[in-house]
């Protein structure tokens, strides 16, 4: 093998940089960077680009062993703009972001861009991801999955039209809630005097007035209200009052 580069020692002998053509067998065509007698980044003959890591798997492969940097960030991408809201023309060259995901596959209209977040265990890896699906051209909602049982599952979308599902991908309402089991939704309070508001339901009008309520309290009592009156009270006990705070 022949390998050709550049070396700069210091006056001790010591590496301060190299770069390195490797034409040998074992990495042909490969290029390497070298500070303070280690090697930094490498391209090899695919194009492919290792930092920290010579194993290249994609890409871009980063890599930070244990021990290294363990009080700095991995990567970082810094964009100096003014916008304040999102607006106009998501290409890239039609806003200022600081990272696009992007698929460019043209041969459907349907497909996805997918984040992944993954973590090595004693086991599999456990995983998450978080998705862009094309509906249709112009049209893309979002996704969130997690692995349960080693099997990746979507647990929550916001379709192109803003809708909500959980437990659904094809909710038709502003929140779909969906299981095969029973469902709930759960609000809990600190709150602890007996009397207290704990949590409730609130139907506001277009001009952000509240038009009706449903409260819980603390001692078990259920409120209905209309207009900010209270109309209709069940206990504790199960007593019904209408018009009256204590049946």
């Amino acid at each position: 093998s022949h390998d050709y580069g550049l070396l700069i020692e210091d006056e001790d002998g010591v590496d301060l940089y190299r770069v390195v053509s490797s034409t040998g067998s074992s990495n042909a065509n490969t290029h390497t960077w070298w500070t303070d007698g280690t090697e930094r980044l490498r391209i090899d003959s695919s194009g492919y680009v290792g930092i920290a890591q010579t194993a290249i798997e994609c890409r871009l492969h980063v890599s930070e062993f244990t021990g290294e940097g363990t009080d700095r960030t991995l990567a970082m991408f810094q964009k100096n703009h003014t916008e304040a809201n999102l607006n106009g023309n998501m290409a890239s060259n039609g806003f200022p972001h600081a990272i696009i995901l992007e698929n460019k596959d043209m041969s459907s209209d349907e497909g996805l861009i997918s984040l992944c977040f993954s973590k090595f265990t004693s086991g599999s890896q456990s995983q998450a991801v978080i998705a862009g699906i094309s509906e249709s051209p112009g049209n893309m909602a979002l996704t969130l999955n997690t692995e349960s049982g080693n099997t990746i599952g979507e647990r929550l979308r916001i379709t192109a039209a803003g809708l909500v599902g959980i437990g659904t991908d094809n909710p038709n309402q502003e929140l779909v809630i969906h299981s095969s089991a029973f469902t709930n939704i759960v609000l809990k309070s600190e709150r602890t005097s007996a009397t207290d508001q704990i949590g409730g339901l609130s139907y506001y009008n277009s001009a952000g007035i509240s038009t009706a309520t449903i409260n819980a309290l603390v001692n078990g009592t259920i409120l209905f209200k209309t207009a900010g009156d209270e109309r209709l009270r069940i206990d504790s006990s199960g007593n019904v009052g209408v018009n009256n705070s204590n049946p």
